[in-house]
């Protein structure tokens, strides 16, 4: 880890290096655990270094990162959607219309042109092909959520919470609108904690190490 975290980090003193590393390992306590991998540290690490170089490179691995975040918090919209798709004002939204009674419930959501496209989607790739109708689907419900009582986690301050406007910002700023510095903005910014906190909690990142070099930055660019 120490080489590591040297690659990254040449300038860094003795002191500063023995803290960091005291950050990593008290923080593999806190990863899920119940899942056996453990965060590499490598994102965060290069976070630090682009604090100091503003290393293009981590601009274009973090829009991934952005995809893949807004793409599980659409999965979220989606398993809301599916889980209550016979109520009638679901069904208003996805401009579909059919009774339990009905024998082809699949075939009636595919049918709808804002939500059908994505049934049963599995990976970013179809994501990205309708990201318009993904935005579209998220002003929806902004309308949808903000007007009604509370029937579930997505409650009715859903799209006034900090994460889910930066979703929905980050949608079209930054995979429509391809806008980098907005990229560069959450870089800058606690969204990019938000966004980290948004893909979930699977290990892949270090969100304990990630906040620790966001509120040390001033002291992390002199280490690069």
């Amino acid at each position: 880890m120490i080489s590591k975290i040297v690659a990254k980090l040449p300038l860094i003193d003795q002191n500063s290096l023995a803290e960091l590393l005291n950050v990593i390992e008290q923080s593999k306590q806190f990863r899920n655990f119940n899942n056996k991998s453990y965060p590499s540290n490598d994102f965060e690490l290069a976070y630090a270094n682009y604090i100091g170089t503003g290393d293009e490179n981590f601009i274009k691995r973090y829009r991934t990162v952005v995809i893949e975040s807004c793409f599980r918090e659409f999965m979220e919209w989606y398993e809301y959607l599916t889980k209550h798709i016979l109520r009638d004002d679901v069904q208003d939204i996805l401009g579909i219309k059919f009774l339990h009674t009905d024998t082809n419930w699949a075939e009636r959501v595919k049918q709808s042109d804002i939500f059908g496209w994505a049934f049963q989607i599995k990976n970013t790739e179809q994501f990205l092909i309708n990201i318009l109708k993904v935005k579209e689907l998220g002003e929806v419900m902004i309308k949808f959520f903000n007007s009604r009582k509370p029937l579930s986690t997505l409650d009715d301050d859903y799209f006034e919470s900090d994460h889910a406007q930066l979703v929905l910002d980050s949608i079209d700023k930054i995979i429509i609108k391809n806008d980098k510095q907005e990229l560069i903005n959450h870089l800058q910014s606690d969204k990019i904690l938000c966004m980290i906190e948004v893909y979930g909690w699977e290990n892949r990142f270090n969100p304990i190490l990630l906040e620790w070099i966001y509120k040390n930055k001033e002291r992390v660019k002199q280490w690069t």
